[in-house]
């Protein structure tokens, strides 16, 4: 008994059909979460948010880097055991969307941000982002010369 050619075709053609709709699926998340980062990004800061994000920090930081394109680097010790916190996340989408920012690197329970600019741009505060986060981590922004 043999496997007839049709059959292979068709499973073939429904793996790669289920492949394609998992990947439109989870692009057109990412755009409607792109969406909501230019929200949050064109918000006032020095007004009280309306809601907060209920995540844990990292998983928030690592999902706004992905959908910015921004390469995320390292690991934060012991991930899996950081609260669920109400996460204001305006300052970390002003920071994705407005700055250069070239690399996102985990260490520890320090979370530094590499802004690729020659000149300090209307340096982020630090301190705003780790109140953003309720104090789960600790942040470091630093910037590098312009490769371009």
């Amino acid at each position: 008994m043999g496997v007839s050619l049709a059959l292979v075709f068709h499973l073939a053609s429904a793996l790669f059909a289920c492949g394609l709709g998992w990947w439109g699926l989870r692009l057109q998340r990412d755009i409607r979460f792109m969406r909501q980062m230019v929200v949050w990004a064109q918000a006032d800061l020095s007004v009280k948010p309306a809601s907060r994000v209920a995540c844990t920090a990292p998983a928030l930081i690592r999902r706004m880097a992905r959908v910015a394109g921004v390469l995320v680097a390292g690991k934060l010790a012991e991930e899996k055991g950081f609260p669920v916190v109400g996460v204001d996340p305006r300052p970390l989408a002003q920071i994705f969307l407005r700055y250069p920012v070239s690399l996102v690197q985990f260490s520890h329970s320090t979370v530094t941000i590499l802004i690729q600019s020659e000149k300090d741009v209307g340096r982020p505060d630090a301190g705003q982002l780790k109140a953003s986060v309720a104090g789960s981590v600790s942040f470091e922004v630093s910037f590098s010369g312009s490769t371009t």
